[in-house]
């Protein structure tokens, strides 16, 4: 009986060991709850829009029925979804549209609006929930909560930023940009990561780690707390969003300050001025 205690007690410990071994450990599979937990809470979302002139009329380019397109990623909240500046304003962050920017001539319209959930491989055709006149700035040029129950009000509960947060990072990251691939397989890095706060700051400038060959393309901070016995859950504490270069900036979702956040670099990078095209009418 003795020697049985003994062998439980040193299997606990040793397992114990191995968790603390491994929650340090930014690419351990011991990070799977974590990411079993959060992962549902992203949504990529696809935007396209188009010019119209002062006579109302619309233009796309290339040939096609729309100006320039965005894919960006959001997080689901139990009262709505965050989403970034090139989600609510995808001309914002495409080179294309530059020469046409404040031209009494053209102003940028949103087409069309998708999205795709976690495990999905393909869009969802409307978006009608999307309003941009509905959504919420929490930082200017960069992240806005747009309220509703468009995925049923399953997502994560939000919680402000404390003066020191010992948190998990959750990097989504692919093998390329989500412009250079639509459908590009997802996947999660989680690590710890401690944060502290400062006075009247909501931009934190971060370098993810992230396994070579991966880019990142967006993620939160979250926050594991106990609710009830056995009962885990994740708050929601800030997003990760792209700045410029391969900087990348944390802000916090429960946000006071009127700063504005740095705005991403250009998508579409073409030094040629894109002509609108006529988008024709369809005669039935």
């Amino acid at each position: 009986m003795v020697m049985k205690v003994k062998f439980v007690y040193l299997s606990l410990l040793l397992f114990g060991q191995s968790l603390i071994a491994q929650t340090y450990n930014p690419f351990s599979t011991s990070n799977q709850l974590i990411e079993d937990a959060v992962k549902n809470s992203f949504v990529v979302i696809h935007q396209r829009y188009q010019l119209q002139d002062s006579a109302g009329a619309f233009y796309g380019a290339d040939g096609k029925d729309y100006f320039g397109e965005s894919y960006s990623l959001a997080v689901k909240t139990q009262e709505g979804y965050l989403i970034d500046n090139s989600a609510l304003y995808p001309w914002k962050t495409d080179s294309r549209f530059e020469p046409y920017n404040g031209s009494e001539e053209y102003k940028p319209v949103l087409s069309e609006s998708k999205y795709r959930q976690w495990n999905d491989s393909v869009y969802t055709d409307q978006f009608a929930a999307f309003k941009t006149n509905e959504a919420e700035i929490i930082l200017e040029n960069a992240s806005y909560f747009m309220p509703g129950s468009q995925f049923g009000n399953e997502g994560l509960s939000v919680k402000e930023l404390a003066d020191k947060n010992e948190g998990w990072l959750v990097c989504v990251v692919a093998g390329q940009a989500l412009l250079s691939d639509s459908v590009a397989k997802l996947s999660l890095v989680v690590y710890r990561w401690e944060m502290k706060t400062e006075a009247d700051k909501s931009v934190y400038e971060i370098n993810p780690k992230v396994p070579s060959g991966k880019t990142v393309v967006g993620g939160i901070y979250v926050l594991p707390e106990v609710t009830g016995i056995g009962v885990l859950s994740f708050r929601l504490l800030a997003t990760l969003h792209s700045a410029s270069g391969e900087k990348w900036q944390l802000l916090p979702v429960v946000n006071e300050t009127v700063e504005e956040a740095t705005v991403s670099d250009k998508k579409n990078c073409n030094k040629q001025v894109v002509k609108p095209t006529l988008i024709e009418k369809n005669s039935n």
